[in-house]
């Protein structure tokens, strides 16, 4: 109930309320413009983002979630998918699990993230586990120039996330153009 209709009499997951489990897997196809209602443009937003408790976007083209606030999410996978830097984990100052305070695990796996920097402080006290290899993530700070990095993890990096114990990083752009 009060979904937007698609073709068919089928409906969008992305205007599903109240789900606290997603898990859109093994479709190498599937867009955000193909997800989407008709008529509107790809959308990143999830109705049930505030109840969303895991979330598993695998092998699919759709991009990273807006899931900022959302203080119900433990866990979310996006690994061996295309569709990670339509919707960047990191775009300026914007970190789409900021202030997800519940989030234990973080899983990129294979999924192409960009030449991005890190953000500026991975502000999620509960996670304990972050996956980002073969993301081609290139780490620093975000807002100064790759000849100004200074590192590629800095000290506000992973200051407020104390429980991490599970941090693995693999990327062939990792300090890519750092001083």
């Amino acid at each position: 109930t009060g979904t937007t209709s698609l073709p068919n009499g089928s409906y969008s997951f992305k205007m599903a309320e109240n789900l606290t489990d997603l898990n859109v897997s093994g479709n190498y196809y599937l867009t955000d413009a193909k997800s989407g209602p008709d008529g509107q443009a790809a959308t990143h937003n999830l109705e049930s983002s505030d109840t969303l408790v895991n979330v598993n976007y695998s092998s699919t083209g759709l991009g990273i979630a807006n899931m900022e606030n959302s203080t119900s999410l433990k866990n979310y996978t996006q690994v061996h998918s295309y569709g990670g830097g339509k919707n960047p984990l990191v775009s300026g100052t914007t970190y789409r699990f900021n202030n997800c305070s519940s989030l234990e695990n973080l899983n990129f796996y294979a999924t192409n993230l960009g030449a991005i920097n890190f953000p500026a402080n991975f502000s999620n006290v509960n996670l304990s586990r972050l996956d980002l290899r073969f993301t081609s993530i290139k780490g620093g700070a975000p807002g100064e120039s790759d000849g100004s990095q200074q590192s590629v993890i800095t000290a506000n990096t992973f200051k407020d996330a104390t429980a991490l114990k599970d941090l693995r990083i693999n990327s062939g752009n990792l300090g890519s153009g750092f001083a």
